[in-house]
């Protein structure tokens, strides 16, 4: 690891109870106004780190010294293991994560420190709101996140904690927009550079880690007021290609936790889940009936719902194959600027 203390942007602050982790990979454009949106939150001062996942060019770079935060590169591929980074490059009592197509409200970092200050809190996730909604492909994605609201509103405070299954622990909430005590993260050890973007399970991390703290015996909440503004997908194409996504990331994470926990909820929550994704809402979506999506992403979630259990075999040999040449032990950014 090599650390540039430069003239520019600012060191670690040594008063942040929060440290802000920010991972990204070629999108200056949408970092910037992530950056922007965390110097303006209620909940001063901030340890704010962008960490750059095996980068083409050095336009994160220059972003985040535009911003004056601290810039971290992590060579391999995959947002878990920028996750990882990120963690290691920070001594912050707690630490969030958003997304660089977020924008966090001001109160944002202050709601998940309030949270995270009640006893047995280990993590905390917050509701993701339309930044907005202009063409076709958002007015679907927000109709999408309609659907799964009817039974988790997003403006309802929710609390999780054992017994509630491991194997459900996608309905605390997403990756853009999450926050934990690090010594409940200490507890559980590092994200899983098996799951998520970069990775052929294209998602599921956030899921894995909530699931790894229920194992544990911490209490997760969904905080309302923790809010931030995402800029949905744009193209029909795009969303297409998400949702495919979701459905990758689900069932490799229930393939995951039957290999590795033999968790007996697994194969009931997969049977359910498909023959409802199968049975109503692809029905559904051919009727065109009101609030269902159209057919092609429909089926692309179930697409990829089938393809989980082979991606999260691919995912896992790479991983393992990092791990035996000594690449995941420490968990450590390769460099470290804070310029």
């Amino acid at each position: 690891m090599h650390a540039d203390s430069g003239r520019l942007g600012r060191a670690p602050h040594p008063g942040a109870r929060l440290a802000v982790i920010v991972c990204t990979r070629e999108r200056p454009e949408d970092l910037a106004r992530c950056l922007e949106a965390l110097r303006l939150q209620s909940e001063q001062p901030l340890d704010v780190l962008v960490v750059d996942n095996n980068p083409r060019t050095d336009r994160t770079r220059m972003t985040a010294h535009a911003a004056g935060v601290r810039y971290v590169v992590e060579p391999r591929p995959g947002l878990d293991c920028a996750r990882n980074a990120g963690i290691a490059a920070t001594s912050a009592p707690l630490v969030a994560f958003t997304d660089d197509d977020a924008v966090p409200e001001p109160g944002w970092a202050e709601a998940h420190v309030r949270a995270l200050g009640e006893p047995g809190i280990g993590g905390v996730a917050g509701p993701m709101l339309a930044m907005e909604v202009d063409t076709p492909a958002q007015r679907l994605f927000e109709q999408y996140l309609d659907l799964m609201a009817r039974k988790r509103p997003r403006d309802q405070r929710r609390v999780y904690a054992p017994p509630f299954p491991a194997a459900a622990s996608g309905q605390v909430g997403a990756g853009a927009n999450m926050a934990f005590r690090r010594s409940a993260l200490a507890a559980v050890g590092p994200f899983d550079p098996a799951f998520d973007a970069g990775t052929p399970t294209e998602s599921g991390g956030d899921t894995e880690m909530f699931g790894q703290l229920l194992d544990a015996g911490f209490t997760l909440v969904h905080e309302p007021a923790a809010r931030v503004r995402h800029r949905h997908r744009r193209t029909r194409a795009e969303l297409r290609r998400q949702l495919f996504g979701y459905g990758v990331g689900v069932y490799a994470y229930w393939t995951h936790r039957w290999l590795r926990r033999r968790d007996r909820d697994v194969p009931g929550f997969a049977a359910q889940t498909l023959g409802w994704h199968i049975g109503h809402r692809l029905w559904r979506a051919v009727l065109r009936r009101d609030g269902e999506l159209p057919p092609d992403l429909v089926l692309a979630e179930i697409i990829g719902s089938l393809y989980g259990p082979i991606a999260y075999f691919r995912a896992r040999r790479r991983a393992n194959r990092w791990r035996s040449a000594g690449e995941l032990s420490s968990g450590a950014p390769r460099d470290v600027d804070s310029r």
